[in-house]
């Protein structure tokens, strides 16, 4: 079923659980997300609503990112919060999403 190299456990669920919520669809619908299946990384995940034109901005983001990011940056564009050589590598990682309709995995 899985198509990526992923090592992590929770990421690798994640992914088996997102490629079986958009069966033979491009994305999964958002109501086939159920955040009760998803109690194993709730708190690592963050919604992101992307814009046209281009501009990805966090909607919701769990209470682990926001330990670790040191602030909860929900609501903030991710222009707003990283510097720009890390801002740009972001940018590429959610663009290669759109554009592939895929998730995309990086280390």
């Amino acid at each position: 079923m899985s198509d990526l190299t992923i090592n992590h456990p929770q990421l690798r669920e994640l992914y088996e659980y997102w490629l079986k919520k958009k069966a033979d669809q491009r994305w999964p619908r958002r109501v086939a997300i159920d955040p009760i299946d998803l109690g194993f990384c709730l708190g690592y995940l963050a919604l992101a609503e992307i814009e046209t034109p281009f501009r990805v901005r966090y909607r919701l983001v769990g209470t682990k990112l926001c330990e670790l990011y040191g602030a909860d940056p929900t609501g903030f564009y991710i222009d707003q919060l990283y510097t720009p050589g890390f801002r740009s590598h972001v940018l590429a990682a959610y663009r290669n999403v759109v554009d592939q309709g895929a998730p995309f995995y990086d280390e």
